[in-house]
């Protein structure tokens, strides 16, 4: 292989399939667990999720019951199915688009702005630091010295059971 492509393996069930891409790196894609993060956990719609017939007085038939699940897996199966078939494809590319466009962005213009700012904003920093270190810092460090020493005492009066201070 040239420096260029990469090899992927694919983890389908128990077989596995190797593909060669162009790509920088080598990666493992297992198909079996396709949210290994765990982000669109609040995707996950079965039928129970979704209809219950809470009391047995308000039970449907058990053939009714059984159809209407197999007819909401079915048809949310390969409607998604058919919908990732048209869209998957160009939204990837758009998504791949943006995400290098933001990352150029955030590469090449937000963060020489940040140090920018910063290298320009540290006389500023230096100043503020100067006038905190000689007004602020002595009024507040006199303050914590007069207040230091304060204690508290809670101690109960037998007579009348009440808590002084």
């Amino acid at each position: 292989m040239s420096s260029r492509e990469a090899e992927i393996r694919v983890n389908m069930a128990s077989e596995e399939v190797d593909i060669t891409t162009h790509g920088p790196s080598a990666e493992t894609i297992d198909l079996s667990d396709r949210d290994p993060t765990r982000m669109n956990q609040h995707v996950k719609v079965v039928f129970e999720e979704i209809f219950a017939e809470p009391h047995e007085t308000l039970h449907s038939f058990d053939s009714i019951w059984i159809t209407s699940h197999k007819t909401f897996t079915f048809t949310k199966t390969w409607c998604y199915r058919i919908a990732t078939a048209v869209c998957a494809v160009p939204l990837s590319v758009l998504w791949g688009l943006h995400f290098a466009c933001l990352a150029c962005v955030t590469i090449w213009c937000c963060q020489p702005c940040v140090k920018s700012y910063q290298i320009e904003l540290s006389c500023i920093r230096g100043f503020f630091q100067s006038l905190l270190d000689a007004i602020y810092r002595p009024c507040f460090q006199t303050l914590g010295f007069c207040c230091y020493n304060i204690r508290v005492q809670l101690r109960k009066n037998s007579d009348d059971e009440k808590m002084y201070i």
